[in-house]
């Protein structure tokens, strides 16, 4: 289905209300052959929804059975992938499955 641009364009103004600021933490190895954090990479800010959802209405609303606390709702456009993080409310989460729409995706975090 094709969605109208004015239609998206509507949704990004009237829907997506917050704004979500996406970081990964970079791994080091060390000499020793171990793994260390390293400091948090910025990846981009992108404005959604975002609500919270349990795990029992992930799976009776898309099937999935995934432990999840946090559902986002953004364009279509946004960059997004698995593993990345976030805070929000000042918890963290972090991305585990994108499910994709023609309007826009829906991100499941935990």
């Amino acid at each position: 289905m094709l969605i109208p641009s004015k239609m998206t364009e509507l949704m990004d103004k009237y829907f997506y209300d917050k704004s979500v600021t996406f970081y990964k933490i970079d791994s080091q190895t060390r000499a020793e052959g171990g793994r260390s954090k390293g400091a948090k990479q910025e990846i981009g800010t992108i404005k959604c929804n975002i609500r919270h959802i349990s795990s029992k209405d992930v799976r009776e609303q898309y099937g999935i059975d995934l432990d999840t606390s946090v559902l986002i709702t953004c364009a279509n456009k946004e960059r997004v992938d698995k593993g990345f993080k976030f805070t929000f409310k000042e918890e963290e989460y972090a991305v585990v499955e994108i499910l994709y729409f023609d309007s826009h995706k829906k991100i499941l975090c935990q």
